[in-house]
């Protein structure tokens, strides 16, 4: 789909500040590669300034592959998307080959969009004491080739995660990726731009603005509000209305407990210090030459 199309998440910064996860991608990756098209036509590199690479990371549901698929197609770039499967798919014996292969290709490869999906098992924290045997074999192999990634500087890769505290800190350290990206559901005034009767039937009742039940709808996924548009919108009265969000925010994605216990909320409240969103794009000299001479 259209990046333009996506609904927008918020990334917290602390201090109840927020930024447009949207804008953040735009600003950072796509507008100064884009500004560069006519460069990586040519064979050449992306400049030194640019940022061409992000780790998304939040619980399932929240359209990290979705995301990936928009940024290629806000590029006009070809996607190649990279999971645990195609990597296992010759069996344990055969996956160092597997690796090697797919990183030479990956390293000669211009303009595209590469996705990593669903690799935690690859990158996982080597001292964790719960990582399988295979996490602490791919690990090792895993870092080098990512950084080879880096000295092409002609694509764009991506790693789609739900779980960034098992990563390798080595991997998630500035210098392999340039921007960090928690990924939430969309906020309630993203979901109220893309259906305006859900909206409507929230002003119906004056709650339009209710931070309780706004609070709920931002909680839902795209797939979750998909599921009860219909019945928010038919909602006769406010009561019914209310339930109908709280009945869905206790079962919503952010509310479920994942492996170690916690919410998904609270695993994602845990990690806003990790998320990196990138110093402001320099201006390479290239380009102000180039609009000096126009």
């Amino acid at each position: 789909g259209a990046f333009k199309d996506l609904l927008d998440s918020y990334i917290p910064q602390g201090n109840e500040k927020r930024v447009s996860l949207k804008r953040v991608i735009k600003a950072r990756l796509l507008v100064p590669i884009a500004a560069q098209a006519e460069r990586l036509q040519e064979g050449k590199e992306l400049d030194k300034g640019t940022a061409f690479s992000a780790i998304l990371y939040g619980p399932p549901g929240t359209s990290k592959t979705t995301y990936a698929k928009a940024i290629a197609n806000y590029l006009g770039w070809d996607e190649i998307v990279v999971d645990a499967s195609h990597l296992l798919r010759g069996g344990i014996d055969n996956i160092h080959a597997e690796i090697n292969a797919l990183f030479h290709m990956l390293v000669e490869a211009e303009r595209v969009v590469v996705f990593f999906d669903e690799i935690d098992e690859l990158v996982r924290e080597r001292s964790d004491e719960s990582a399988r045997e295979l996490s602490r074999f791919l690990t090792p192999s895993m870092l080098p080739r990512i950084v080879n990634l880096r000295t092409s500087r002609k694509l764009v890769y991506l790693v789609a995660t739900n779980h960034l505290e098992t990563f390798d800190q080595a991997i998630t350290r500035p210098g392999r990726f340039d921007l960090v990206l928690p990924v939430w559901p969309p906020t309630s005034q993203a979901k109220f731009r893309r259906w305006p009767f859900v909206k409507a039937a929230f002003e119906r009742f004056g709650v339009a603005s209710d931070p309780a039940l706004l609070n709920s709808l931002a909680g839902l996924t795209f797939d979750e509000l998909l599921s009860i548009k219909e019945m928010l919108a038919s909602a006769s009265t406010q009561e019914a209305l209310e339930k109908i969000l709280a009945e869905a925010r206790s079962t919503s994605i952010l509310e479920q407990p994942e492996k170690t216990g916690r919410t998904w909320r609270q695993v994602m409240d845990s990690e806003v210090g990790r998320a990196r969103t990138g110093p402001r794009w320099p201006r390479p000299e290239w380009l102000v030459r180039q609009r000096r001479s126009h």
